[in-house]
């Protein structure tokens, strides 16, 4: 529960009480350099009309951000089918990794976007590789509990699991620890606000969810975003998620380094917060 004192301005955003199973960096982090192009942005923002044209006009379909992310990852990772597609069919690679080893098919299964996992395996995306923790695709299915993952790749030729496929450190640190506390921002929301405020009049429904390194400090470390918002909301989130200030996670009583969600709505008319679910 978010405390009574905070601005109401706040309302745009949630965190997700609970942690993050597993712990992994998977949100490609928002850059404004020259390696995040125009064709990610427009699937990162989900803008079809800038993604169509970027499509054209691109001259190289599978660059790299600063993390590693091609366009096809923002596309497979917010689970647009659509954009996956065209994005394959125009030649991007299924098997490029980001900076953590890890494979835009583990993205998928991660995620558990079972349409999207199809349309990677029918363009031969590695089913065996492993992430810098030596993490696959199958192990992910199995950790994340998903039969039906699972058993596509079991179909697809995908390497049974062995026992050290099993550790769960592979995937990260586990509970228990307590979840880090949203308490205020510290610098102005007007122009943020301004910008996330014109979804509610346009009657559209938008909805954005980062991940947040929070600090012992409290302070937001890092940004990494998974769904953005178009029109220039993307940037306004993340401006405000920096901006905020946190009753740092703690284990054992002691403040910890963690990852966390935050989700930003903006339902049509009348922005509200809206859970959702914990990675």
């Amino acid at each position: 529960m978010l405390r009574k004192s905070l601005d109401p301005r706040l309302v745009v955003l949630m965190i997700v009480q609970g942690l993050l199973l597993g712990g992994f960096s998977i949100f490609a982090q928002l850059t404004f350099d020259d390696r995040v192009t125009a064709l990610m942005s427009a699937a990162r923002d989900a803008e079809r009309s800038a993604f169509n044209h970027s499509l054209k006009k691109s001259q190289d379909i599978n660059a790299q951000d600063a993390c590693g992310w091609t366009a096809l990852t923002y596309a497979a990772v917010r689970g647009d089918k659509q954009m996956t597609k065209k994005l394959l069919s125009k030649g991007a690679n299924p098997n490029i990794v980001d900076e953590d080893g890890r494979s835009i098919l583990m993205h998928a299964v991660d995620y558990g976007y079972e349409d999207i996992v199809k349309l990677l395996i029918d363009y031969r995306a590695n089913l065996d590789h492993r992430d810098n923790k030596g993490a696959t695709a199958m192990g992910l299915a199995w950790v994340k509990s998903n039969d039906r993952i699972g058993a596509l790749l079991e179909k697809a030729g995908a390497a049974e699991l062995r026992t050290e496929d099993r550790r769960t450190d592979i995937y990260g640190p586990l509970p228990p620890y307590n979840s880090p506390f949203l308490l205020n921002t510290r610098g102005s929301m007007d122009s943020s606000m301004d910008t996330l405020l014109r979804f509610a009049t346009t009657g559209t429904h938008q909805f954005m969810k980062m991940r947040v390194l929070v600090g012992v400090d409290g302070t937001v470390r890092r940004v990494r975003v998974l769904i953005g918002l178009p029109n220039g909301g993307t940037a306004a989130a993340v401006r405000d998620a920096y901006d905020s200030l946190y009753q740092p996670a703690t284990r054992n009583g002691q403040p910890i380094e963690v990852w966390t969600d935050i989700g930003v709505t903006i339902p049509a008319r009348s922005p509200k917060m809206t859970p959702i679910s914990p990675y």
